[in-house]
């Protein structure tokens, strides 16, 4: 009897755990921009600085400084606009992260290319 209940117990730190780290992971997937300029070398996507450090941001240092920025696809145009600050969230999708050959008139850095989910003035809750 004492063994169904440590199986019980351990099934649902497990379950607990689970919910946890799936819960960082959406804060996570949710930052804080402001939006640059199109991004060419990808049809559609667009440059915006990350406010605050992510991992899944490209990382940018000169002069000891580091900024964060990245391509954002499916962004809604009434947030394209120059240095509007706002959260979005977003995902990773392998196959709409590959950059198109496409001739750009300024020179663009490699940038990560990641798809809107939604976005928000507000905060990351929303």
């Amino acid at each position: 009897m004492k063994g169904i209940h440590i199986k019980i117990i351990i099934s649902c730190l497990m379950l607990s755990s689970f919910s946890i780290f799936s819960c960082k992971k959406d804060k996570k997937n949710c930052v804080k921009v402001q939006y640059v300029m199109p991004y060419c070398p990808k049809k559609g996507a667009d440059l915006v600085r990350v406010l605050e450090t992510n991992p899944d941001a490209t990382a940018h240092t000169e002069h000891g400084y580091t900024t964060y920025s990245m391509a954002l696809l499916n962004l809604p145009e009434e947030f394209k606009v120059r240095d509007k600050v706002f959260f979005v969230k977003y995902d990773y999708d392998a196959d709409s992260a590959k950059p198109d050959t496409v001739f750009c008139p300024a020179i663009f850095g490699h940038e990560n290319i990641l798809v809107v989910k939604s976005v928000s003035l507000t905060g990351c809750d929303n």
